[in-house]
């Protein structure tokens, strides 16, 4: 995928997200919502979708809606305020390895696939 390709998907993300609008009724119960993020796509997984899920409800996080397998939405009423020995952060929003650990590994593996090329092409000459 082209940068100008990634750009511009999370240009759309962004704006699906932005375009949302709750209903007065959400507004009326009290409701606060949040954004789950996975770097990796593992929300495409039911067995991993079975496990966020699970968690998130320790905090009293329900599953709004599933934007795709790198976003979920969820809400709670506010001020949730359930005593659970749950080691979950409440409020996070990103699932597994964060975006800057991601790009992290990422160039770190570029870079030593370009060594291991560099040393194997020095060889053969």
């Amino acid at each position: 995928m082209s940068t100008g390709a990634i750009i511009a998907a999370v240009k759309e993300q962004q704006k699906q997200e932005e375009e949302i609008r709750y209903t007065e009724e959400a507004h009326s119960q009290d409701l606060e919502f949040k954004i789950l993020r996975c770097m990796t796509g593992a929300f495409g997984k039911p067995e991993v979708m079975k496990i966020v899920i699970e968690e998130e409800s320790q905090n009293g996080w329900i599953l709004l809606e599933k934007f795709d397998e790198y976003r979920l939405r969820f809400y709670r009423k506010r001020g949730f305020l359930k005593k659970t020995s749950c080691s979950i952060e409440p409020y996070r929003t990103v699932y597994g390895i964060s975006q800057w650990r991601f790009t992290a590994l990422i160039i770190a593996s570029t870079l030593i696939a370009t060594l291991m090329l560099v040393f194997v092409l020095s060889l053969l000459l």
